[in-house]
C-alpha cells in the first residue's frame, strides 16, 4: 500500500528523518509515535503529498485514494451540516449529477434511435451508481453524522455555526463517508465524548482500508491497531502488536541493548588493558598489533541518549482565610440603556453568594 524508502528531512537544521524507511502493508492498523517535535504530522503531510521529502521517496499505491485529517480544519461555509458531508463522495454526486442530466436528454429526445442509445448510457451509469452506494449514500451519511454525535435537527444547520470541535467532527465524517483505501487520522479522538469514540472506534474496526494513526489516547490504540512504529531519532522502529506490546517489546529491547553494551564495553577495556601491557613487549607485538585492529573494526553499540524530561513542583500554599469568595448584590446586564433600564439584556440581578474554604 505504502512503501517509504531513504527518506531524510529536515527543518531549519534541525533532522526529523534521516535516510529511514517504512512498508504499510493492506489493512494494517499502524499508530505512529514519539515525542512531540519528532515529525509524525511532518511524516503525515508528506505521505498527503502536501510537503515532499528532501530526499528519498514515498510511494503509494496508484490506485489508492488518500484521506487525510489533520489537527486543525479550515472554516465552512455556504452548506447544511448534511450537504457538507454527502460532498465528500465526489465520485457518487458526479454521477448523479451526469444521470440526471441524462433524464432531462431522454424526456426531451424525440428520435427514437437517439433515445435507445441515451437508454443504454443511462443504464450503465445507474449500474455503477448502485456499486458506489448511491442510492444508500445519505443514509449512511447520516449514520456518520449521528454516530458522532450530531442529531437529526443539526442536519439542516449551517456548517458555517459549527464551532471549531463540532468542525473537526464533521471533517471526520467527511473523510469516513469519502472511504479513502489509505486513511491518515492525526488525533481523531480529541473532539470526541466517550459515546462518539466508542462508535469511531467499531467504525474503524470494520473499515476495509489501511489505517495510519496519531494519537495520545493509549486505550484507543490498544483496542484498535496491530503495528506501531516509533520514530526514534530520525529513525523508524517497527513493533507488532497494540501499544501496551510496542511499551512491553521496547522495553524488553533495551535490556538486551543495555547488557550487550555493558559486554561489550568490558571485552573493550580487557583488550585495551592486554595492549597497555604488552605494548614493549617484543614477543607480543604481533598479538598486541592483531588486538589493536580488532579493536578498530568493532563497531560500537551506542545507548539511546536519554531524553530530557521536565519536572513540576507546585509548593503547598499559605492557608487562606475562612471566606473565599462573596457576591454582595451583584448585578449584570448588556446594553447601552442605563442598569435597570427595560433596554438593557438582564442576566441577573441581586446576586448574594458566600463560598467558603473546602
Amino acid at each position: 500500500m505504502l512503501t517509504i524508502s531513504n527518506i531524510y528531512k529536515s527543518f531549519g537544521g534541525r533532522v526529523l528523518f534521516n535516510s529511514t524507511s517504512l512498508t504499510v502493508n493492506l489493512k494494517d492498523r499502524m499508530a505512529l509515535v514519539g515525542p512531540n517535535g519528532a515529525g509524525k504530522t511532518t511524516l503525515f503531510e508528506m505521505i498527503a503529498g502536501n510537503i515532499g521529502p528532501d530526499k528519498g521517496e514515498i510511494q503509494i499505491n496508484r490506485k489508492a485514494i488518500v484521506g487525510y485529517l489533520p489537527q486543525e480544519v479550515l472554516e465552512l461555509q455556504g452548506k447544511t451540516i448534511l450537504q457538507e458531508i454527502l460532498s465528500s463522495a465526489s465520485d457518487v454526486n458526479r454521477l448523479e449529477h451526469h444521470l440526471k442530466t441524462l433524464e432531462e436528454e431522454i424526456s426531451e429526445c424525440s428520435d427514437p434511435i437517439e433515445s435507445d442509445r441515451l437508454l443504454v448510457e443511462y443504464g450503465k451509469l445507474q449500474g455503477q451508481y448502485e456499486i458506489l452506494g448511491g442510492y444508500s449514500i445519505e443514509a449512511e451519511a447520516k449514520k456518520i453524522l449521528l454516530g458522532l454525535g450530531f442529531k437529526i435537527s443539526d442536519f439542516e444547520r449551517p456548517a458555517g455555526s459549527l464551532s471549531g470541535g463540532w468542525l473537526m467532527r464533521l471533517a471526520l465524517g467527511k473523510l469516513l463517508l469519502a472511504g479513502p483505501e489509505l486513511l491518515l487520522l492525526d488525533e481523531p479522538t480529541n473532539h470526541l465524548d466517550l459515546e462518539s469514540l466508542l462508535w469511531l472506534e467499531g467504525f474503524l474496526r470494520a473499515y476495509d482500508g489501511t489505517i495510519l494513526l496519531i494519537s495520545h489516547d493509549r486505550s484507543f490504540m490498544n483496542r484498535l491497531v496491530n503495528r506501531v512504529v516509533e520514530i526514534d531519532q530520525g529513525r523508524f522502529v517497527a513493533y507488532t502488536g497494540n501499544y501496551d506490546a510496542y511499551i512491553a517489546s521496547k522495553a524488553q529491547a533495551q535490556e538486551i541493548l543495555e547488557a550487550s553494551a555493558a559486554n561489550q564495553q568490558k571485552k573493550i577495556e580487557a583488550t585495551e588493558a592486554f595492549i597497555e601491557r604488552f605494548r614493549y613487549k617484543a614477543t607480543k607485538a604481533r598479538q598486541v598489533q592483531s588486538r589493536m585492529k580488532m579493536l578498530d573494526k568493532i563497531e560500537r553499540i551506542e545507548l539511546p541518549k536519554e531524553r530530557k524530561k521536565v519536572r513540576f513542583s507546585f509548593p503547598q500554599p499559605a492557608r487562606g482565610g475562612l471566606e473565599v469568595i462573596r457576591l454582595l448584590d451583584v448585578y449584570k446586564a448588556y446594553g447601552k440603556q442605563p442598569v435597570g433600564s427595560t433596554g438593557s439584556l438582564q442576566v441577573y440581578q441581586g446576586i448574594n453568594l458566600v463560598i467558603e474554604r473546602g
